[in-house]
């Protein structure tokens, strides 16, 4: 199970500001706006094809493996 998942399914968690602006008003506090939930590998390859501007994130120590490394070589340079 994803971790956002875990989270979305325990509110009771949430700090006081966050259940406040997200659970009361029954908003969705990871399924804001245009978000994308990027899981296969090849959709994640599809992003470095993308010519609009766009943020790519990812958790906490994943520059040092994982698939965004893919997308920092990719894109770095990329104004």
């Amino acid at each position: 199970m994803a971790a956002t998942e875990v989270f979305r399914q325990h509110p009771e968690c949430f700090d006081e500001e966050t259940f406040r602006d997200f659970v009361d008003s029954d908003v969705d506090p990871f399924g804001f706006g245009r978000l994308e939930y990027v899981k296969d590998v090849n959709d994640s390859k599809k992003l470095n094809g993308l010519t609009v501007p766009h943020i790519i994130i990812s958790a906490s120590g994943m520059a040092e493996g994982g698939r965004i490394l893919h997308h920092l070589r990719n894109n770095v340079g990329d104004p």
